[in-house]
């Protein structure tokens, strides 16, 4: 009884699309037809995958994954947008952390002569990486999307866009050391104030993603073949709360120079 309920409940309620077969051999002759179609559409993808490629696909999974195989319009941009929301989902806990304020691990002791010293060598790493990420926006994500009507390359987007992911992960990390570290009380609320430099940066990469993803899906809506889409994303990488530690920095030292 139990199997004609459910049989029924498949039916009327769920509405599930169903086929009757009378015979066996309806039912093997249907699945043999169903196994052809997917054995055709795995031989589809295999031609379509080149072996460089199948390198590249590596690690995508999901919406990332899917743009790269089948390569709807404007592919590139949003294999991009996705890939990189996929890098910064995938250090959410750590970003839970550094918004919580949850500071663990071991941090090192700074002497307050050696204080300032400190203070250059992580700014001169903070340079860097904004260096870096402007480099990955403005020279190396224009090689990789390609002119127009050239298509992208799916190894170099992916690079891209996991680097700048990298940067996202760094830019936390880096602020996290900064929380962690170990001075005399005079100097924790210099430290507090530096450990916000990076803010902007990280909610800055945060939101790149989905915003680009917004624009490429309204272009694409509004889209006329007729005319050519210019499309603006910017990702400015400002050092944040620079006021409040330059007045620590008066009030503990005076003028550093």
């Amino acid at each position: 009884m139990r199997l004609f309920e459910f049989v029924k409940q498949i039916r009327s309620q769920d509405r599930v699309w169903t086929q009757d077969f009378e015979r066996a051999q309806d039912i093997i002759a249907r699945l043999r037809i169903q196994f052809a179609h997917l054995m055709q559409e795995g031989l589809k993808w295999q031609k379509r995958v080149s072996g460089e490629s199948m390198v590249a696909l590596r690690e995508l999974h999901g919406k990332a994954l899917r743009l790269a195989l089948e390569r709807p319009e404007a592919w590139e941009y949003r294999f991009f947008g996705q890939v990189l929301c996929d890098e910064v989902e995938a250090n959410a806990d750590l970003r839970r952390e550094h918004r919580l304020g949850i500071v663990m691990g071991a941090g090192e002791y700074i002497h307050p002569d050696d204080i300032l010293r400190w203070i250059r060598t992580q700014t001169n790493e903070l340079t860097n990486l904004a260096e870096s990420l402007n480099n990955l926006i403005n020279v190396a994500l224009p090689e990789a999307l390609r002119p127009s009507g050239t298509p992208g390359d799916v190894s170099e987007i992916k690079f891209v866009a996991q680097r700048l992911g990298a940067g996202y992960r760094h830019s936390i990390e880096w602020s996290q050391r900064v929380r962690r570290l170990h001075v005399e009380d005079e100097h924790k609320q210099l430290l507090k104030e530096m450990s916000l430099w990076t803010n902007n940066m990280i909610e800055g990469i945060e939101n790149y993603g989905p915003n680009f993803l917004d624009q490429i899906d309204e272009a694409l809506l509004n889209h006329s073949s007729e005319e050519q889409t210019v499309i603006e994303a910017r990702l400015v990488l400002e050092v944040s709360n620079m006021d409040r530690y330059n007045e620590e920095l008066e009030r503990a030292f005076g003028d550093p120079d």
